[in-house]
């Protein structure tokens, strides 16, 4: 079936992805034209993408012989050009490394699956670069409003969308408010029950913009507070809701008081919420990862240079990470992990991380027939332990 207002949707995504990608840490937005760098790169990239998702948002388009090579041209130059981007990396955090490390892999992959006809495999691909484009926006505060993205959103029927489609491409633009907006009109359509909703990952996802990019704590409460009303709410959703907006109420005090260093409160606030949790991926402490990961971007960005501290940071955030990510393709988790493990692997941190580390990944692989864990994924944990020091 194809997609309603094709053309527009399409320039869309491509405006999206020039947004989240000039607006990369590095990357200056100036009226200079430069002719080598990370921003002409990055240039680069949005050209071909947006050639390639034109096509792959029409299924007959996409599976259309006779646009073969046109597709497989952008996809090889985005792969091309996702390599070089590579060169410009080095000096990245752990968590925007991932999202470059996952571009050119993602990237590189599109390509092969679409040379072998798997294109839906191709198309799925492609759409986890715009998934990338929300993981990187919903992090930080806002520092620039992205102002085209006003503009495209005002000449397209975005309303013709879903609703989870539309906050996609609005925190993808940086156009927050009216993703939240889009957010709270969901949480109080009847069309939808709050079952699927808190099934769906959206509450998680609106508390990420609130807290973390917006540093709205009340407007959440006063959100959740209106959807405890509704008569169709669960009793177990009614109980998890008020913890949050007791959370959220609580840090919206402590975040008035000012001076406090954002690793020592990442901390505090990742400690309270694992005490919330009673059972593996238990809902409770949401709120508080959610803060906690917060914190902890915001340290990083600070670029301490302290090994131990940052090794620190990435084991908090790699357990932050584990309670909140919905994505079942590249694990972030892992990464965050690894790196407080390399960062100053004779630290506690580095023990923590591969402890939590192993835990995590047997679970990953554990079924009815036991665990299961594939030889090269064994092989990359004996390495990190190997790193480790000889316990005492």
């Amino acid at each position: 079936m194809n997609k309603p207002h094709l053309g527009a949707y399409a320039v869309l995504l491509a405006a999206m992805l020039l947004a989240a990608l000039l607006l990369m840490p590095g990357v200056a937005i100036t009226g200079e034209r430069p002719t080598t760098g990370p921003q002409v790169t990055m240039q680069h990239l949005f050209r071909d993408l947006s050639i390639v998702f034109y096509l792959s948002l029409d299924d007959d388009k996409f599976h259309d012989a006779a646009n073969r090579d046109e597709i497989l041209t952008a996809l090889y130059a985005l792969a091309a050009n996702a390599e070089q981007l590579g060169a410009h990396g080095t000096e990245l955090s752990a968590p925007n490394d991932f999202l470059r490390r996952s571009l050119v892999r993602d990237a590189n992959e599109a390509v092969m699956r679409f040379r072998q006809g798997h294109f839906e495999g191709s198309r799925f691909l492609l759409d986890q670069l715009m998934t990338n484009c929300f993981t990187c926006h919903s992090r930080l505060p806002t520092e620039r409003r992205f102002e085209p993205g006003d503009r495209f959103l005002d000449q397209i029927g975005v309303e013709s969308l879903t609703a989870e489609d539309q906050t996609r491409v609005q925190v993808a633009t940086r156009q927050f408010e009216a993703a939240l907006s889009t957010y709270e009109k969901m949480f109080s359509s009847r069309t939808v029950s709050p079952s699927q909703i808190a099934n769906s990952g959206a509450f998680e996802d609106y508390l990420k913009i609130c807290v973390r990019v917006e540093k709205d704590c009340n407007r959440a409460a006063t959100t959740f507070e209106t959807l405890r009303r509704r008569e169709d709410v669960p009793l177990i959703l009614d109980s998890r809701l008020e913890r949050w907006v007791e959370d959220l109420k609580e840090i919206d005090k402590s975040d008035a008081k000012k001076g406090s260093d954002t690793l020592d409160r990442g901390r505090v606030l990742l400690r309270d919420a694992q005490y919330r949790c009673a059972f593996p991926n238990d809902p409770q402490g949401t709120v508080l990862f959610v803060a906690a990961s917060g914190c902890l971007h915001r340290y990083l960005k600070t670029s301490p240079s302290d090994p131990t501290r940052l090794a620190e940071t990435y084991y908090l955030l790699g357990v932050a990470e584990s309670h909140l990510s919905t994505s079942y393709w590249r694990s972030e988790t892992d990464y965050l992990l690894e790196n407080a493990i390399r960062t100053a692997p004779s630290s506690v941190y580095a023990r923590m991380a591969y402890n939590f580390l192993e835990e995590y990944t047997a679970s990953g692989y554990t079924g009815s027939s036991g665990v299961n864990i594939p030889p090269e994924v064994q092989e990359r944990l004996d390495e990190l332990r190997s790193l480790l020091l000889p316990r005492p």
